[in-house]
């Protein structure tokens, strides 16, 4: 686990710091106390290599929370801890997705809850998606959210319902990385087979009508997968 933390108080970042050293000695923290440092940390130095950052708020810094979900607008896999004296940020920090808010003077009890809530989603997020790099920068991709995958001369250009993504990889190193329900339907493409909603002799319609072709080879593992649900 990597955890970026964001505050200029060197008390409470102390606080944060040895908590998670004492009780997740594993975890790899980096601490920052400039909103340019942080950010300049997170895009070029890990490249969205992070899982957490965890994130002071005061009155005179609510930019912070557009900072956040712009960090998780282009890393949705990155979880996301506020923690503040003042008390009326409940309105504001939702523009952004946390995954807990801590109040200041902080309590163990919710400390406990915060880091072990981000240890259990952070688990269950990289065992449920597909780890890629692009330029060094890395992407979690849910596997739920994958449409379809097609090679493109070295490129494998990964469908989302939100976008696209593209690594460089064989088609045969991303199907190992893929789960059952990704089955090869041609020669250049992968099928995510929860998607289709409609087959068709040459090919199949998902759910938001892209068509994929499916070779004659092919079309009998998509109609086995379908009916094995």
């Amino acid at each position: 686990m990597r955890i970026a933390i964001l505050d200029e108080n060197s008390m409470s970042r102390k606080i944060v710091n040895k908590y998670i050293s004492d009780n997740y000695p594993t975890w790899k923290i980096m601490q920052y106390e400039t909103v340019f440092a942080f950010v300049t940390a997170i895009y070029d130095e890990c490249k969205g290599d992070i899982d957490c950052i965890v994130v002071y708020l005061s009155e005179n810094n609510l930019e912070r929370i557009e900072m956040t979900k712009d960090i998780q607008e282009y890393f949705p896999h990155i979880k996301a801890v506020f923690y503040s004296g003042v008390n009326d940020f409940a309105d504001k920090i939702f523009k952004a997705i946390p995954t807990f808010f801590l109040k200041l003077p902080f309590k163990e009890s919710y400390l406990n809850l915060a880091f072990k809530r981000i240890d259990g989603e952070v688990t269950q997020d990289k065992k449920n998606s597909l780890l890629i790099q692009n330029g060094g920068t890395v992407f979690r991709i849910k596997y739920e959210t994958i449409c379809y995958i097609e090679s493109v001369a070295r490129k494998m250009m990964i469908h989302t319902g939100s976008g696209c993504y593209e690594t460089y990889m064989k088609v045969e190193e991303m199907l190992a990385l893929l789960p059952v329900q990704f089955v090869r339907c041609h020669r250049s493409y992968i099928v995510n087979t929860d998607m289709i909603e409609k087959i068709v002799e040459d090919g199949v319609y998902l759910s938001k009508q892209e068509f994929v072709p499916v070779s004659r080879q092919n079309l009998k593992t998509i109609k086995n997968r379908l009916a094995e649900g």
